[in-house]
């Protein structure tokens, strides 16, 4: 019996079949089994690499297994093991080598990589290389399975991400239709010491008849001399290094890259082709290890050659210019050597790469709305490292960011300026000088009275590369939500949008009101609720009729949307008597009476229940989506801040998603447990119909929407949606012929399990996500809290995270059952109503009859 033990990715688990086949062609009735192992890297994986301890945390565990004889050899990708191995530890075979190369992936719908784009990586040493391509790009750590990896590119996380060839192979992920491939040259992207050889890891002296039919000579060669070009630079497996080694007829071809303040790297090449090498390398055993020793003196002169001062690029031909030999792929998809100029094929490898510093996009969000948000601006906002914003925009939007997105506010509340125009046109350029991709976020449309303008001559003074993303204007838009149409058949046929604050470097008269009084069309003045009597005072004294009809629109686009109407002799008056506030429009001429009729019918006719009410919710994004279409119905504003996230974490669950065969049930606790799942499913390319037999019970209505989506439908619903109720309701209709699986949350309570233990029913779970607090929304949450009229919680974690960031001040919050009433109460909140049905329907029932009470 061979008892081989591996991490239980699905890499790893090929990789480690691929060892097992081997050893079966050369010894068919040995018995083999596979042996399981969680390392420390396995469970962290929010964190790089380099914070917890390098690549050596993959094999710690793994270590230890052997040494107490749990297992009897290890399978590794060889650039992954430790320079250092345990005492009474050595790798008895080196397999044949695989692809070495790094292969960089994008979406085929991604152009180009340049400027502002987002390269995923752990290694440090890719990192070096790709910013020798394109120095703008922004590096965005990358960690989680190769499956894992790929579905953050898809999902636009990142623009490009670099892995290994050689393990894209293994996993049948080399040709994916959706990606493109790019392959950078060799010569200027050298792999990792070890990459594409898998190495057998045992005890000193064991099994010795399999460790020597399954070692290849030439891939250990090569493997022990990268090794060694590490050890002379003091390097680690995570190290600001790559070195790659190959022998044929032709003899030793070794390169070798070295960055010694871990940004700008140095490259070197070594030559050698020696007949008698050659023929030792060729005998099955070389007893004096002849050719390792003489590859291992050519990683030492490598080392020299890199160690000393020589330009990177002091390779030279034999003329003295400067040129190597590098790899070039023909048209037929044979490699040939020629000899290039390093410069000139840099500049190949920049076709693919464009830019010199990050990209700044100025956004329109609209009017104060998030649906009246363009696809294109969504786009940029999901895309963004840095979010740049007002405060006009509707704070739900910020929801679309992405969870490491630095959210920067910029705006004014309070009449307090937070950052002024040159302060934040200095943040611009300095944020994409950093390699960013920002987004300008600002109220309306950013050339529309937005200082759009201002900010892309600043952008445009530092060479910054910059885009205009036109948004929907409260010029016209918010008139029109109150009935008024800016032009109208005999009423006006032109409008004229003017500022009502503005800047203080003008001349005193800078707006012409001789001219402005004298236009017959509408006259739209923005930002001008607290000019509105000298505007109307000098609209009159330039001709204008003191009875031309006026609105003026307060928060437009929100539900605390106000109209009142008049004339520029008693508009002010009115405005005072009916406490408007800022921010307000003010629209003169005659389609404001046109406006009138319009907004008296639809307010007799399209009143809802919730017109006027603005709620608050801090869920997930998930359940801000399900509560916002409930709500829309009634004509409440929704405002949706989430305070909370689930974040995956597929630690420990590799194993039993490739047996989930065995289980009759799987429970589900939330919609956000089923998600995760199924991404997981595919991810690990498991088929689906492996849950053929299987019953599913969920704990609600918004869980069994969710698990619809993949085309399966709820076996079981609790009569009360809480997991107490659900174990206590299920548990009559388990036998015990039925195995369980709990899919559920880091955070969440143990009452299925509790349940379940005192019956004695045979379960497993797994937790795969853990929910963590959003701390960028605290400002944005402080601020909206006092100006809402409900404030929806749905869990726990919700409630915890509400008092952190907002405090405790709140008598409107509404609970989703409760178990999170009393969870809000523990936290230290006041909750006045909680709902009977405890998703988000209930939610929205319970507020509809609290406003109706009202009445």
């Amino acid at each position: 019996m061979i008892r081989i033990g591996t991490r239980k990715s699905k890499l790893a688990l090929i990789q480690t079949e691929l060892v097992k086949t081997q050893i079966l062609k050369y010894f068919p009735n040995e018995k083999i089994e596979i042996v399981h192992v969680v390392t420390h890297g396995d469970k962290v994986l929010d964190k790089p690499l380099g914070e917890i301890g390098g690549k050596g945390v993959f094999t710690k565990e793994i270590e230890e297994k052997l040494l107490d004889k749990t297992i009897d050899i290890a399978v590794h990708s060889a650039k992954d093991v430790p320079m250092e191995l345990a005492d009474g530890l050595c790798l008895g075979a080196v397999l044949l080598r695989d692809d070495n190369r790094d292969v960089i992936l994008k979406r085929k719908e991604t152009k180009k990589i340049g400027a502002g784009s987002i390269i995923g990586t752990s290694s440090l040493r890719r990192e070096i290389q790709i910013k020798q391509i394109s120095p703008d790009v922004t590096i965005k750590s990358l960690r989680g399975n190769v499956g894992t990896r790929i579905d953050k590119l898809k999902s636009g996380e990142y623009d490009a991400i670099i892995l290994a060839a050689a393990g894209l192979k293994r996993l049948g992920l080399d040709n994916d239709t959706e990606l493109d491939y790019i392959y950078p040259d060799e010569e200027k992207f050298i792999s990792a010491a070890g990459q594409g050889i898998l190495a057998i890891e045992c005890r000193n002296g064991d099994l010795k008849d399999v460790m020597a039919v399954l070692d290849d000579r030439k891939a250990r060669i090569c493997l022990e001399a990268e090794r060694e070009f590490l050890k002379c630079l003091d390097g680690s497996c995570n190290a600001p290094c790559g070195a790659h080694c190959t022998v044929d007829e032709h003899g030793f071809y070794f390169r070798g890259m070295y960055a010694y303040d871990g940004k700008t790297p140095k490259y070197a090449v070594i030559n050698e082709k020696t007949d008698e090498q050659w023929e030792k390398i060729s005998e099955p055993v070389n007893a004096d290890n002849t050719d390792l020793k003489f590859a291992i003196s050519l990683a030492k002169r490598l080392v020299d050659v890199l160690k000393s001062d020589a330009k990177n690029t002091d390779i030279k031909n034999e003329n003295g210019n400067k040129k190597c030999c590098v790899n070039l792929k023909s048209d037929n998809g044979n490699t040939d050597k020629k000899d290039i100029d390093i410069n000139t094929k840099k500049d190949e490898l920049k076709k693919s790469f464009t830019g010199n510093k990050g990209m700044v996009s100025l956004v329109g969000a609209g009017p104060g709305k998030r649906d009246y948000l363009s696809i294109e601006a969504l786009r940029c906002i999901k895309k963004a490292d840095v979010i740049v914003y007002d405060a006009l925009i509707s704070p739900s939007i910020l929801n679309e960011a992405k969870m490491d997105a630095e959210l920067i506010y910029v705006g004014k509340r309070a009449d307090t300026i937070y950052k002024k125009q040159p302060e934040i046109n200095e943040l611009l350029v300095n944020l994409a000088l950093s390699g960013k991709y920002v987004v300008r976020l600002k109220g309306g449309d950013p050339f529309i009275f937005g200082r759009g303008g201002e900010e892309a001559l600043a952008l445009k003074k530092a060479g910054i590369s910059y885009e205009i993303v036109s948004g929907i204007s409260s010029s016209y838009s918010v008139p029109a939500s109150a009935g008024i149409p800016v032009t109208h058949r005999g009423a006006a046929s032109s409008v004229h949008i003017i500022t009502g604050h503005e800047h203080p470097a003008k001349p005193s008269e800078a707006l012409d009101f001789s001219v402005i009084a004298k236009e017959e069309g509408t006259l739209v003045f923005l930002m001008g609720l607290r000019s509105l009597g000298n505007i109307c005072e000098k609209l009159i004294k330039n001709g204008k009729n003191g009875e031309t009809p006026v609105a003026v629109i307060s928060k437009g686009m929100t539900a605390k949307q106000r109209t009142v109407y008049g004339n520029l002799l008693t508009i002010k008056d009115e405005v005072r008597k009916n406490n408007i506030e800022a921010p307000a429009i003010i629209v003169v001429g005659d389609v404001v009476g046109v406006g009138k009729q319009i907004c008296e019918w639809q307010s007799k006719n399209e009143k809802k229940v919730l017109s006027g009410k603005r709620i608050l919710v801090t869920g997930s994004r998930n359940m801000a989506d399900s509560l916002e279409k409930e709500f829309e119905q009634y004509g409440g504003e929704t405002i949706a801040i989430s305070l909370v996230e689930t974040i995956p974490d597929y630690s420990d669950c590799d194993d039993i998603f490739n047996n989930l065969e065995k289980y009759s049930w799987f429970i589900f606790t939330s919609a956000n447990g089923v998600n995760i799942f199924f991404d997981r499913l595919r991810n690990l390319r498991v088929d689906i119909r492996k849950l053929a037999n299987a019953r599913f019970a969920v704990v609600g209505t918004s869980t069994k929407k969710a698990l619809e989506k993949y085309g399966l439908y709820a076996d079981f619903i609790p009569s009360k949606f809480t997991s107490k109720i659900l174990a206590e309701e299920l548990s009559k209709e388990l036998t015990d012929k039925d195995k369980i699986l709990i899919v559920r949350g880091k955070q969440g309570k143990n009452f299925i399990e509790d349940k379940f233990s005192e019956m004695s029913v045979e379960f497993d779970k797994i937790c795969i996500y853990e929910t963590i607090q959003d701390e960028r929304r605290a400002d944005e949450v402080k601020r909206i809290c006092p100006d809402v009229d409900y404030i929806v919680v749905t869990s726990g974690s919700g409630a915890r995270a509400l008092r952190d960031m907002a405090g405790c001040e709140n008598d409107n919050i509404v609970a989703i059952g409760p178990v999170t009433k009393r969870d809000c109460e523990e936290a230290g909140l006041r909750v006045k109503l909680v709902a009977e049905e405890f998703d988000a329907r209930g939610i929205v029932d319970v507020i509809v009859r609290d406003v109706e009470k009202q009445g």
